[in-house]
């Protein structure tokens, strides 16, 4: 608390004249000297300046479910739920130079070819229950490259171009695909209340490919059971890709629970889950990401810690599923990390920290994260409106998690 000392202002006041001149000259003449330094400083500090960053030393994240291409300094380890995972060398071959009518260097963007979508029920990713079919039990896909045709080579370029990943490998593979059988044994005979609040699961895409989204959907509502799903919305954020429209209406119709709305105009991941979120009828949101396979039993524990307490924001392990060979690696519970960010509000993940290690009785026990990923999550609808829901200021993902994080009760 600030305040007046009454004798120290009545000594100010009654200093004589000759001190009161002196007092007022140096009042003067500092911030002179002040604004004198400051520019002769700013005149002569070109070696003071920041150095750009090389070229060398960024790399271009392509569209993803926030569509926009961004540049970020070269991240050299990545990590998640689980344990950390090296990344691979980088094996994208620089693209070729081409010369501009200046004589200069003219790098053309890669160029996403919208192809024609003919459905094909004969097509292996619409294949059921072969054990021996590419994929199965999330076993790897290796294609090799030198051995397919020139028509073939083409498709498997095109579909890393569209989509960052191996498409090729997983038109091979069944969109209802089994998974891994090697979970932890204490999950098999896990005990959930019997009274769980329905979910409405709402997934964001904006051209995903066709056998990774009906994967992602299949997944859901073949391993979730009935009286839990009150439906799958399925947000399009403006996507123009043939397969995307009529295709999917045609193909979802046979899904009473399957809704799509469709964005008038790109939106972006935050404003396009808020659209979903408003039309939701399930009594908890589920967000999942539209490249992503569920494993059986994997909302059971989310609802529970809800119906717990509502206020409880569940986020499950987040296994991986191979980029290239889309095999699914399973993640052991004992290996979850926590959330949490640097100075600079980037979400990091942590071990858990020893004193709650101690705390818990089994591997499979929930653990309190201070922030979360915000890629997958549980939240009661009533709880998330109380929240005030996301910020709609957020075009792309990457700061909304945080925020969330910040407001939730922890």
């Amino acid at each position: 608390m600030f305040v007046l000392c009454p004798s120290l202002s009545y000594r100010i006041r009654m200093l004589p004249a000759r001190r009161r001149s002196l007092v007022m000259k140096l009042v003067l003449l500092v911030p002179a000297v002040w604004l004198i330094a400051l520019f002769f400083f700013a005149s002569n500090g070109d070696d003071t300046h920041i150095p750009p960053v090389p070229p060398e030393e960024k790399f271009k994240v392509g569209e993803g479910d926030e569509g926009v291409a961004i540049e970020k300094k070269e991240i050299k380890v990545v990590q998640g739920f689980g344990e950390p995972l090296k990344p691979k060398e980088d094996t994208v071959e620089e693209e070729e130079n081409g010369k501009d009518g200046h004589g200069g260097d003219n790098q053309k963007p890669p160029v996403l070819v919208k192809p024609v979508f003919t459905f094909d029920a004969d097509s292996p990713i619409y294949k059921k229950g072969d054990p021996n079919q590419d994929g199965e039990a999330g076993k790897a896909v290796k294609v090799d490259k030198d051995k397919l045709s020139a028509e073939e080579k083409k498709k498997y370029d095109q579909g890393f171009t569209n989509n960052a990943f191996n498409q090729y490998a997983s038109d091979l593979i069944s969109i209802h695909r089994s998974l891994p059988a090697n979970v932890d044994e204490e999950c098999k005979t896990e005990k959930y209340l019997s009274d769980l609040p329905d979910t409405s699961v709402i997934v964001c895409f904006h051209n995903e490919a066709w056998s990774v989204l009906l994967r992602t959907v299949h997944s859901v509502i073949e391993r979730t059971p009935d009286a839990l799903l009150k439906e799958v919305i399925l947000v399009d954020d403006f996507s123009d890709m043939e397969h995307t429209k009529k295709p999917l209406d045609e193909y979802m119709s046979q899904y009473p629970k399957v809704r799509i709305l469709r964005m008038e105009k790109r939106e972006g991941l935050i404003r396009a889950r808020l659209r979903g979120a408003a039309i939701a009828k399930g009594k908890v949101l589920t967000y999942l990401d539209s490249h992503c396979e569920c494993m059986e039993g994997w909302i059971e524990p989310l609802l529970d810690r809800i119906k717990r307490d509502p206020t409880t924001v569940v986020c499950p392990v987040i296994d991986v599923i191979d980029d290239n060979t889309f095999e699914y690696h399973y993640s052991k519970a004992y290996f979850t990390n926590v959330g949490g960010f640097d100075w600079s509000l980037q979400f990091n993940w942590h071990a858990i920290p020893e004193r709650d290690r101690k705390n818990r009785k089994r591997a499979i026990d929930p653990v309190r994260s201070p922030t979360m990923a915000g890629g997958l999550f549980s939240i009661d609808r009533a709880y998330f409106e109380k929240l005030g829901t996301y910020d709609p200021g957020f075009d792309i993902w990457g700061g909304e998690n945080l925020e969330l994080s910040f407001k939730v009760r922890y």
